[in-house]
């Protein structure tokens, strides 16, 4: 539900502890209205049981003594840490109330996952997401949050239980380094998950048409300058950086409405090698521009080799070693800029006024995303809606005023030339 600018992979621990007594969760008409981000993350206070047993989705079934464990069953970076035991299928149960004004007020659960599940609302079945069966022939489906109605007629107590399965948990760790294995679901009201829903979705759709359409334009463009002079390699290696950048937003675009849990995990992992890809790219381009010292070039060039290697072997070391790439190559590009500008090189204003703002934006974000945990913002709300004009004003200004660059040089090498043929 909310827009992620950037995608920050973190391991999450996940501890279960047995209680006794049921945890409420208290909904009002007010938690709605009040509520800066109009959803509720179901997260807290679910009840788990491992394994399937028969029907646990009556609203009388004691559990009572099932622990509370967090239903994303996010596999803990620390292989020591306990984690909640999960056999590959089981039962999570949520108590909750609401008050009276609730009553006959259209509500929408949403919920994501790379398992199958079937959701209950007071022991009736709400929504199949997939097919559960046994380990062979359970198929894995993600509903993507798509909204599902659901309508209470009462105030007072609620259960919402849930039946999942995800039996490629193994699967998905060795071979997508994903630790994801449960679920996640939110909660609002009808008016506004259908209204934020299609927002999004085609906001969402439009800039990434849009910001595919240009840079794989871009690209050819300057894969086809390349070509027609090969002397300069900064044709290509902006060439490579506007493919790359292309091959992201189709990504993103795939995985913001795949239902595919392999789609989703291949893209996922494909985005770590093209993101590494990019920056090297952009480094060269610098580099074959101002001629920067070798030493740093081999650098950047030695970490883009191993981004891959450690993250086949050790996501959490790929995943620093990325970062790592990306503050090393935005310093870089800081760096060479801000000396173009200092000895007022030609071009230097057309080139520099672009590049040095997205990379000073960029790094803003790496530092923000670092030492937060986060990097998401609601375009719902003011700041988050003109955090997502900063971010498109700093994507596309890189190929505009690099693109006015190149488009300069060359006119200037086309004069020398003529002047040295005439």
């Amino acid at each position: 539900m909310k827009r992620a600018i950037i995608l920050v992979l973190m391991f999450l621990s996940l501890s279960a502890t047995a209680q006794t007594g049921k945890e409420l969760s208290v909904f009002t008409i007010d938690s709605f209205k009040e509520h800066t981000i109009k959803f509720y993350t179901l997260q807290k206070h679910w009840r788990f049981h491992d394994g399937d047993t028969g029907n646990m989705a009556a609203i009388n079934l004691d559990d009572s003594n099932w622990p509370i464990a967090d239903p994303g069953l996010t596999i803990p970076e620390d292989k020591k840490t306990k984690r909640t035991p999960f056999s590959g299928v089981g039962w999570f149960r949520l108590h909750f109330t609401i008050d009276s004004a609730l009553t006959r007020v259209p509500l929408c659960l949403g919920i994501t996952h790379f398992g199958a599940s079937e959701v209950y609302l007071d022991g009736k079945k709400v929504s199949i997401n997939g097919h559960i069966t046994d380990k062979e022939h359970t198929i894995n489906y993600d509903p993507q949050e798509i909204p599902e109605p659901i309508l209470l007629s009462r105030s007072g107590e609620h259960v919402i239980a849930v039946k999942y399965a995800n039996y490629k948990v193994d699967r998905n760790y060795t071979y997508f380094h994903s630790d994801n294995v449960g679920f996640e679901m939110q909660l609002m009201t009808g008016k506004q998950m259908t209204s934020i829903l299609v927002s999004q979705a085609i906001t969402n759709t439009e800039i990434d048409i849009f910001l595919f359409g240009v840079f794989i334009a871009l690209s050819m463009l300057h894969l086809f300058l390349f070509l027609y002079y090969r002397v300069s390699k900064t044709n290509l290696f902006f060439s490579l950086f506007c493919f790359s950048m292309a091959v992201i937003f189709l990504i993103i675009f795939l995985m913001r409405f795949s239902s595919s849990t392999v789609i989703q995990l291949l893209s996922s992992n494909l985005l770590v090698l093209i993101v590494d890809f990019a920056c090297l790219s952009l480094s060269g381009f610098i580099y074959d521009l101002y001629g920067v010292k070798k030493k740093r070039f081999r650098l950047v060039l030695a970490f883009s080799i191993a981004v891959p290697i450690l993250f086949i072997f050790e996501r959490k070391y790929g995943v620093i070693a990325l970062i790592s790439l990306g503050f090393m190559v935005l310093i870089q590009v800081i760096m060479s800029v801000a000396y173009a500008f200092y000895k007022k090189l030609p071009g230097a204003r057309i080139l520099g006024t672009g590049v040095l703002f997205f990379a000073l934006f960029m790094f803003f974000c790496l530092v923000f995303a670092i030492s937060t945990g986060h990097l998401d913002f609601s375009d719902s709300t003011p700041a988050g809606m003109a955090f997502l004009i900063l971010t498109l004003l700093a994507i596309l200004i890189l190929p505009v005023s690099i693109s006015l660059y190149l488009a300069w040089s060359f006119s200037n090498i086309n004069k020398d030339l003529k002047k040295k043929s005439g």
